[in-house]
């Protein structure tokens, strides 16, 4: 049984010294294009088959509204659903790096990331604010249990540590929205003690990524510009967090309708020079297509608005044939059959079969 309690199937095989057990499993899976990831008591291996696509949905807040909003029974019935059906949370960075060694077999990846660090998000409870509002220090903190990413958490498993939820958060108001009564000084929104102790929260448990200073459309600035906010706003998450950053995905406010020419050469350039993300997500409401196919752009990856006035149409979306369904294999290297599972720090679950090579 794997940790969560499901079923696990595993086969023992025993290789003839001059055959590699990870040669013999190569040749007898007849996958369209392999991803391999090897670890050192482990090998992963998942198909990299060009049909098929993913969805990567964007969140703004939580509320009633129809446009930006999408309800909290709303929230938990889109969670509820994509767990029920079959549906893996991976990173915003492995999903665009094309690592789908995390994503078990037969489930079907997605990616999640929330925009603008707004209202609804990551809210403390009142005990929590009031602690932070009396100086407390190493306060452990409780999440109001209507705000996204306590509702994440509660249908999806940790990985690694780790939520898959991205946060973009820009810096044109007070990040997250709560202020803990205490007064800040305007724009660029820094030194407030209730963000940073979101900030270390939300680099704990989930992850953050870029989405400006300003929040301000592409469109009516260079991508020079762009790099230069980029830079500014790793300063002010550093200064939250006492530590250097260097995000590696960021979310176009308001999407992105084209990028202008010679702009993903500035991107590209500043990303090999580690003052820019390596990916960009944009809003235009497809699903993405698969990170190793060549129709593939790092810098303007697919995503749809998740909101209430379109909440139908997302759930048929989320139904569509074409969405991408993961297929892997799992070598583990072991010297006896009295194995714990465990050690090996995996999440095994969905159709994965685990070969065990023991010499």
């Amino acid at each position: 049984m794997s940790r969560d309690r499901e079923p696990m199937r595993l086969v023992f095989v025993h290789s003839l010294r001059e055959v590699n057990p990870e040669v013999f499993l190569m040749n007898s899976l007849k996958y369209r294009g392999t991803g391999i990831i090897r670890q050192q008591d482990k090998t992963i291996f998942f198909e990299k088959r060009d049909s098929g696509k993913v969805p990567v949905l964007c969140f703004h807040r939580i509320g009633d509204d129809p446009k930006y909003e999408l309800s909290v029974n709303r929230t938990h019935h889109l969670m509820a659903y994509l767990a029920q059906n079959r549906y893996y949370p991976l990173s915003d960075e492995d999903f665009a790096k094309g690592n789908f060694s995390l994503v078990p077999s037969g489930l079907k990846p997605f990616v999640i990331g929330a925009d603008d660090g707004t209202r609804g998000q990551i809210i403390w409870s009142d005990k929590t604010l009031d602690e932070i509002a009396q100086g407390y220090e190493h306060i452990n903190p409780e999440l109001d249990p209507n705000c996204l990413g306590a509702i994440f958490s509660r249908y999806f498993p940790a990985v690694n540590g780790h939520y898959n939820l991205t946060f973009y958060v820009s810096f044109d108001a007070v990040p997250f929205r709560q202020t803990g009564g205490i007064a800040h000084s305007g724009f660029p929104y820094r030194d407030l003690p209730v963000v940073g102790e979101k900030f270390r929260y939300v680099e704990q448990n989930f992850y953050l990524g870029h989405h400006t200073v300003t929040h301000t459309y592409l469109g009516d600035q260079t991508p020079e510009i762009l790099v230069e906010e980029i830079q500014e706003a790793e300063v002010i998450f550093s200064n939250y967090l006492h530590h250097s950053l260097n995000l590696r995905t960021m979310a176009y406010p308001y999407g992105l309708a084209e990028l202008k020419p010679g702009a993903e050469q500035v991107f590209q350039s500043a990303s090999e020079k580690g003052i820019f993300p390596d990916f960009a997500y944009d809003l235009d409401g497809e699903l993405s297509v698969l990170p190793w196919n060549r129709r593939f752009q790092p810098f303007r990856i697919s995503r749809v608005s998740v909101q209430n006035r379109s909440f139908d149409d997302l759930l048929k979306l989320l139904k569509r044939r074409e969405v991408y369904t993961s297929r892997r294999t799992i070598l583990l290297y072991s010297r006896t059959k009295n194995m714990n599972i465990d050690s090996y720090n995996l999440t095994i679950g969905g159709d994965d079969i685990v070969y065990v090579y023991i010499p």
